[in-house]
């Protein structure tokens, strides 16, 4: 920075504009993490990725509390630790500084499960969750595969759980451009556990073969829309991703 070039000589501009920079990383501008998920395809169509795992027949879990009953559910999956960490550093130009405390339940892992009339979702974060009262808390996004119609963010249901009953959670569903009330689920969590138990009718699905997309996420408002996976509170799986339930 601040070299005089030479007559002859060349350079390259790091981050010329949003459309010619060599940066795929997400922004907070127009072209948002649009460039980020072209790069994870063509990543992905060049290498491959893992085969998906194989759900479990049918397992009946109890939403009691007790978590025992999900030791033989198949279909896990993990999420990296220590991502809600708070960051206060200072900024760059009109930027004095760059302060987030958003980082509150810390996902570490999750599992789906289902029998003939439900559908059983689990999440387990890093220590005790939070108190059910705070804003925002412990919402589970669930996308339907081959379900047409008016879709969040690729979503057409997500749970919020009951911040006055510690038994029970709304089903919310998309529709019109909102979201509104689809049915209580059952509900139970402790210490740093929780299930939840969403019947199938409520989700449209019928017959044993279907396939979900799902998401949990702590402390994202749903204002800030799908960016703000990338740095409000916790998401897991990280930014847009999704973890993948198929029952065949």
């Amino acid at each position: 920075m601040g070299k005089k070039a030479k007559a002859g000589e060349t350079y390259f501009v790091d981050l010329y504009d949003a459309e010619f920079s060599r940066d795929a990383e997400p922004a907070n501008a127009v072209t948002q993490d649009h460039y980020y998920y072209q790069m994870a395809s063509f990543i992905r169509q060049y290498k491959g990725a893992r085969r998906p795992q194989a759900a479990s027949g049918k397992d009946k879990i109890r939403i009691d509390g007790v978590f025992a009953d999900w030791a033989k559910v198949k279909t896990r999956f993990t999420d990296d630790q220590g991502d809600v960490l708070h960051r206060n550093h200072p900024g760059w130009g009109r930027i004095q500084a760059y302060t987030n405390t958003t980082g509150r339940n810390d996902i570490v892992a999750a599992a789906v499960a289902s029998d003939a009339e439900n559908v059983y979702f689990y999440v387990k974060t890093a220590q005790d969750m939070t108190p059910r009262t705070d804003p925002d808390w412990m919402r589970l996004f669930i996308k339907v595969e081959g379900q047409e119609g008016p879709q969040w963010e690729g979503f057409g249901f997500h749970v919020a759980p009951s911040p006055q009953n510690a038994q029970a959670a709304s089903l919310l569903r998309f529709a019109g451009g909102a979201w509104s009330e689809g049915g209580t689920v059952q509900c139970r969590q402790q210490g740093a556990e929780m299930e939840i138990a969403v019947p199938k009718k409520l989700l449209g699905i019928k017959g044993g073969k279907f396939a979900l997309q799902v998401k949990w996420a702590d402390n994202f408002p749903l204002g800030a829309g799908a960016m703000g996976w990338l740095d409000k509170g916790d998401a897991a799986p990280n930014a847009r991703f999704t973890w993948r339930y198929a029952h065949r």
